[in-house]
């Protein structure tokens, strides 16, 4: 297996994760708009809440589909604005808008757009469809972040546990503890995780939206 990012930390942390793994595996550190290997190179591919980040997603598949071999698949999960987004809904526009802002993103693509893009890349759509529609209701995706979950994890994003946050950093950036604008860095994610509550309990919001595409006709994948 081959992984590439282009953080330093988060490089460090996977070769730390694989060591303890029976997993072959390698890290480039990299853009995955530039993949530096040759064409062809790959027998499959794989993103995770990645392709959102990219500056134009059709791109980062047109890159995809040159570093796969013919028949190689490429599966993906992809952050999108459901078919329920209303686009002249000011709540919807506002859910959108904290989200990106929270994670930095360019865009949130629609889940059309998405099979659009794989499509005007190449690839052959095999499945797409919205994971978190097959979840359990009793227990959805945004669960962790709505602030009602009592575990060690959750406290900070309940309604004391934020406040206690907030103060112990505006005290830690008072003696330099810890860096200036953490306190706003911290409200920001905090805003961020309330739309992706909204955005999942509304249903115009999707971090799970499963796609499998296949480059080209399958051939035989067995040489090196």
């Amino acid at each position: 297996m081959t992984g590439i990012n282009n953080n330093d930390y988060q490089i460090e942390r996977a070769k730390k994760h694989y060591q303890e793994s029976s997993v072959a595996c390698r890290f480039i550190k990299g853009d995955f708009m530039k993949v530096p290997e040759n064409d062809e190179y790959f027998h499959a591919a794989y993103i995770i809440e990645a392709a959102v980040h990219a500056p134009n997603p059709e791109d980062l598949y047109r890159e995809m589909w040159r570093i796969l071999r013919p028949g190689g698949m490429l599966a993906s999960y992809e952050w999108c604005m459901t078919g329920d987004f209303n686009r002249e809904d000011t709540n919807h526009q506002q859910i959108k808008r904290d989200i990106m802002i929270g994670n930095g993103l360019p865009d949130i693509p629609y889940t059309s757009q998405v099979c659009a893009g794989l499509q005007a890349a190449g690839f052959e759509l095999i499945d797409a469809h919205d994971r978190a529609l097959d979840s359990e209701q009793d227990f959805p995706w945004y669960h962790p972040l709505q602030g009602n979950n009592f575990s060690i994890s959750g406290i900070p994003r309940t309604p004391w546990g934020r406040a206690l946050v907030n103060f112990s950093l505006r005290i830690g950036e008072s003696v330099r503890a810890v860096p200036k604008g953490s306190r706003m860095v911290s409200t920001l994610l905090n805003t961020a995780a309330d739309a992706l509550v909204e955005g999942g309990k509304g249903g115009v919001f999707t971090p799970m939206y499963f796609v499998l595409a296949r480059k080209g006709e399958v051939t035989d994948l067995s040489s090196p």
